[in-house]
């Protein structure tokens, strides 16, 4: 499975968790809220699925894994680099709105 450490460094921010469990959440929500919307829904994520494991696959075989390790290191530079001058973007939400910001 391809594992790139810049999308696990941006999932562990606390904001991007923050907005993924409220879409979750939305989503759960409209999936429920109808049959045919539930239908629709399960039908479009089964088909994504499908067409990630084709892609994943097919990005194995013909891409080298050297030029997806330099751009994943290049990306968690930047997102260090990130973390260091705009330290917020690691802080809990709620302790965000707590900043009196001036």
């Amino acid at each position: 499975m391809l594992q790139l450490e810049c999308v696990d460094k941006v999932s562990k921010m606390p904001v991007v968790g923050l907005v993924a469990q409220c879409t979750a959440d939305a989503y759960g929500r409209l999936k429920a809220s109808h049959a045919v919307a539930n239908w629709t829904l399960s039908t479009a994520e089964a088909t994504a699925a499908s067409v990630g494991r084709v892609a994943e696959h097919a990005a194995a075989t013909l891409m080298p894994q050297g030029p997806l390790q330099a751009v994943d290191r290049t990306l968690c530079s930047g997102l260090q680099m990130l973390e260091q001058k705009v330290p917020l973007v690691n802080e809990q939400p709620q302790e965000v709105r707590k900043i009196n910001i001036n």
